[in-house]
């Protein structure tokens, strides 16, 4: 639930689902200012060449998931 996901000199930090209101709390860390945003099902957010898109909420017993679409058009070297 709070894996994070770094690319680059952005990380994607879950800090919190509510899986009733489908919220998910997001914050980018590695740039100054840090953002904080409250997103929705199918709101997105970018870092640099680094994007994410809420894509389904998952209620459970102890935690709640977030199913995440990230995307990068950051090119990887030939060879």
């Amino acid at each position: 639930m709070h894996e994070n996901y770094t690319l680059g000199n952005c990380t994607f930090q879950i800090a919190d689902i509510d899986s009733q209101a489908e919220k998910v709390w997001v914050q980018i860390l590695g740039q100054e200012p840090s953002i904080s945003m409250v997103l929705d099902i199918n709101d997105s957010l970018s870092c640099g060449k680094l994007s994410l898109v809420v894509m389904k909420i998952y209620a459970g017993y102890g935690n709640d998931l977030v199913c995440l679409k990230i995307n990068s058009t950051e090119q990887e070297a030939p060879g």
